[in-house]
């Protein structure tokens, strides 16, 4: 194991929970020693081997995505300045999007039978309204040289699915 850890010939990153008593520290350190770089570790304070808390498994997921992000080759489909790809599976209602070269999770809660990996279309919708509100606001204040420090819109959105359904036969 030492040796194939010092020929991976890969980026490596190590999670551990300090609070594992599966694997200790100092297994996790020992592969870590060994590893060329690039290499990274990261503590997951308070988390438990199979990070049956789901805070501790969004966030281990999220750490991951961002971490390996810069050492994935990115597919060879890619959005014009002006186009959007969404792209949906055959089981459930996760969908990557391509924005500009950008790559987002759109989902629906587990409320409604799916996963809530990512924002709803809807929150999308809103997200986008309410970014459109601030760069506007901030661009005409820089415009007319109006001191502005900062600008926050919320905004809330309500879609209730079974109610809207009721008559889309009709």
């Amino acid at each position: 194991m030492e040796e194939a850890t010092h020929r991976l010939g890969k980026a490596l990153l190590i999670l551990h929970s300090p609070i594992d008593e599966t694997v200790g520290i100092e297994n996790a350190a020992k592969i870590y020693g060994r590893a060329l770089y690039p290499k990274s570790f990261i503590s997951l304070d308070h988390a438990d081997y199979l990070l049956t808390n789901p805070k501790d498994s969004l966030y281990a997921g999220r750490t991951i995505a961002s971490w390996a992000e810069r050492y994935l080759t990115p597919t060879e489909e890619t959005s014009s300045e002006d186009e959007v790809i969404a792209h949906i599976g055959q089981t459930c209602l996760q969908t990557d999007l391509l924005i500009n070269g950008k790559t987002l999770i759109a989902d629906k809660p587990v409320s409604v039978g799916d996963t809530n990996l990512g924002p709803t279309p809807y929150d999308f919708l809103t997200a986008g309204l309410g970014a459109c509100t601030a760069m506007t606001l901030r661009l005409y204040a820089n415009h007319k040289k109006w001191p502005l420090d900062s600008v926050k819109v919320k905004l809330r959105h309500e879609k209730i699915h079974a109610k809207d359904c009721k008559t889309c036969e009709t």
